[in-house]
């Protein structure tokens, strides 16, 4: 069994299973200059991994031997970014003039979330990240460029 943390890249929807995802939603609204909504301070941390990354990662997890992988296994990056910094990142890469504008938490989220996967048993299994976190929110960029 696998454990997904925040998977992106082209093609995501912007609002999945009644929730906003960040990446898609910071990015549409970047291209066209529209505010950039970061919930409570944007001090959350969180895990992303480029799609390609993800599919790699599955496949790995699917060919291990059964020994091998004796409990869930942690897909993201292993590494952890703030709102803040993946909105900045985003505004970069766009050359967008979008505000960054802060609004209340959501019911049932919390300001000081940490969210980072431990991805020890996925490079066990030899797995390897080739996509890095920049270079993989361009390829997107790219994607959503197109649509705008």
């Amino acid at each position: 069994a696998v454990r997904w943390f925040n998977i992106f890249g082209p093609r995501q929807k912007t609002v999945e299973e009644g929730y906003q995802k960040a990446v898609p939603t910071f990015i549409t609204n970047a291209l066209v200059n529209k505010p950039i909504h970061i919930y409570g301070t944007g001090a959350q941390g969180t895990d992303h991994l480029y799609v390609a990354d993800a599919v790699e990662a599955a496949i790995c997890v699917a060919e291990a031997p059964a020994e091998k992988v004796t409990d869930t296994v942690d897909v993201g990056s292993g590494e952890e970014i703030t709102v803040n910094e993946l909105a900045r990142t985003i505004l970069q890469a766009c050359k967008s003039n979008s505000l960054t504008e802060y609004v209340p938490m959501r019911p049932g989220e919390w300001e000081d979330t940490r969210i980072r996967a431990d991805i020890s048993a996925l490079t066990s299994l030899g797995y390897q990240q080739k996509v890095s976190f920049p270079e993989g929110i361009q390829k997107t960029i790219e994607y959503y460029r197109t649509l705008v």
